[in-house]
């Protein structure tokens, strides 16, 4: 097995011979009527997927700071975009190393804060270039935090990133992009405990051979009230798709069958009394005036006990609104 293998050929096909035979155990689904542990406040479903429009969105915004960032560096500037994923909050915060640019900002109308990140070889690149250096920075400053300057210099370039934002936005929805605030450790950050889902865009800047990363992190909660502008409407069209389905699941639903219960009289009796029961006797009961007609224990019609030819009926006269369920405490 050579150095950068982790497995040889033979201890490959030893695996697969255990997974077959069952000696090492495969992922299976649970077997069925297991219950499986769902989370409904687990974003993941809601943020998975893709984001043609939001990807429309980057592109413009990689063009507009291409110009911004080459007129205050005086030097040809390239962004290019990383992709989308999606991580939990805590995650993506004990991820980053130090020293980090973690910038909380707001988009208006849209709720929560965004975060606008930039690691160190980003900025470092930057401050070196803006100071009259080549854009080379040493590896050993990793690891220490920001200086004044570079902490001036940051703030400079969040500056532009935010009107680029908002210009790239503006097609789609009007953001008002505003500067809240700026942690530095991420460990220390107060989204370090966070579990909500992010998704986040990544770009590195080039030029001259040198640059680094930053990321655009939006919480799922602030995409979800426009997540039919940023799919581009194919979660609308999938709802319509689904229209013929949801149809015939109703018509199922209405089909099922139901057991009516409607409790015609009722008698009081001492436990000397039903202890003391024998066939034949006779209890006496006193007949409502109304009947109460339930399904699955949820009252829905009033109705009157009496007889049709040789059966036993009940005549609806009333049905019991959800209103009038709440106030009798049903």
């Amino acid at each position: 097995m050579s150095e950068n293998e982790l497995l040889s050929e033979e201890e490959v096909d030893a695996l697969m011979d255990g997974v077959e035979s069952g000696v090492v155990a495969g992922a299976t689904p649970a077997p069925a009527g297991e219950v499986v542990a769902y989370d409904l406040t687990d974003q993941d479903h809601i943020v998975r997927g893709q984001f043609p429009v939001l990807e429309k969105i980057h592109a413009a915004f990689m063009r507009l700071l291409e110009e911004g960032l080459g007129q205050m560096l005086q030097r040809e500037v390239e962004i290019t975009d990383e992709g989308l994923q999606t991580v939990r909050t805590s995650d993506y915060i004990h991820s980053l190393g130090l020293p980090v640019s973690v910038n909380f900002v707001t988009l208006e109308p849209l709720a929560g804060e965004a975060l606008v990140v930039f690691d160190p070889g980003f900025v470092f690149t930057v401050v070196d270039i803006y100071f009259g250096g080549s854009g080379n920075y040493r590896n050993q400053m990793i690891g220490r935090e920001f200086t004044p300057s570079e902490q001036r210099i940051a703030q400079l370039l969040l500056n532009q990133v935010l009107r680029d934002i908002q210009s790239a936005w503006e097609p789609v929805l009007q953001v008002a992009t505003r500067y809240a605030r700026t942690e530095c450790d991420p460990e220390y950050s107060t989204l370090a405990g966070n579990r909500a889902m992010l998704v986040i865009a990544g770009f590195r800047m080039e030029t001259g051979g040198n640059g680094g990363e930053f990321h655009i992190a939006l919480p799922a909660a602030m995409i979800e009230p426009v997540r039919d502008l940023l799919d581009g409407g194919q979660r609308k069209s999938k709802s319509a798709n689904q229209a013929g389905w949801l149809q015939a699941l109703q018509q199922n639903l209405q089909e099922a069958e139901v057991e009516v219960v409607g409790r015609i009289g009722d008698t009081q009796l001492t436990l000397r009394d039903v202890v003391g029961l024998k066939p034949g006797d006779i209890l006496p009961v006193n007949m409502p005036g109304s009947v109460t007609l339930q399904v699955c224990g949820v009252p829905l019609f009033n109705a009157k006990f009496g007889v049709r030819g040789e059966n036993n009926a009940v005549r609806i006269h009333t049905r019991i609104d959800r209103k009038d369920r709440i106030r009798r405490g049903i």
